[in-house]
């Protein structure tokens, strides 16, 4: 699958670059681009998951993702109107501004985020998730059906996975909960969330509630 996909978007980028040097007109671009790509989805070389990437990879002499794509691309989630403002505004800070980088940075994010619903990690796992995912921290099955029936099963478990790394504490110090991934690309740590800190001038413990915004989630 890997490389059947890079083959098609290198297809894509070959065109794009021909239009962006006159070769072909957008029109023509976008044409040869959408056959190409019908090719490769009706061969089901391009499973549902990435075709948020390849319809964005489509959008020819656009710099900004269109409201009406962004509502195509995320049919379930109410708030289109909300992520299409957040992503207007913050992207070209970012220089997110050309076809390519907004195709992967939406389709990134979708994957992340649950297609823009999941703004903050899920650790709800039962305990034979916890063994198979984290083995290292549940060796057997009496810790792990300990943690997942813990009542506050979820900061416990993060707080133990995520101990002693990305410049959290101990279990003790609550780092790993605090610290879980959060926005569309799961932030995750409290190294990465001071560093996030740091770029948007905002003090880390105001940042577990910015990153539950709209406009803190795309940031």
């Amino acid at each position: 699958m890997a490389y059947h996909l890079e083959d098609l978007f290198q297809s894509i980028n070959d065109i794009y670059y021909q239009v962006d040097e006159g070769r072909l007109s957008a029109a023509e671009g976008e044409k040869l681009a959408r056959n190409c790509s019908q090719a490769f989805l009706n061969d089901g070389l391009v499973s549902d998951n990435v075709k948020t990437h390849l319809m964005l990879s489509l959008a020819f002499g656009r710099n900004v993702i269109d409201a009406e794509q962004l509502k195509q691309l995320l049919p379930k989630n109410p708030y289109v109107d909300h992520w299409y403002s957040a992503l207007s505004q913050l992207l070209p800070d970012y220089e997110i501004n050309t076809p390519q980088r907004i195709a992967a940075f939406i389709a990134q994010c979708s994957h992340e985020s649950g297609g823009f619903m999941v703004l903050k990690e899920n650790l709800n796992y039962k305990a034979a998730s916890l063994r198979k995912l984290f083995g290292k921290y549940f060796p057997n099955d009496d810790i792990a059906n300990e943690y997942a029936s813990k009542p506050n099963k979820q900061e416990a478990i993060a707080n133990l996975v995520y101990a002693n790394r990305m410049g959290n504490g101990g279990p003790e110090t609550g780092d790993g909960y605090r610290y879980c991934g959060r926005g569309l690309i799961q932030l995750t740590g409290k190294d990465n969330y001071q560093a996030f800190a740091d770029s948007v001038q905002m003090a880390v413990e105001d940042v577990p509630a910015y990153m539950a915004t709209f406009d803190g989630a795309v940031q």
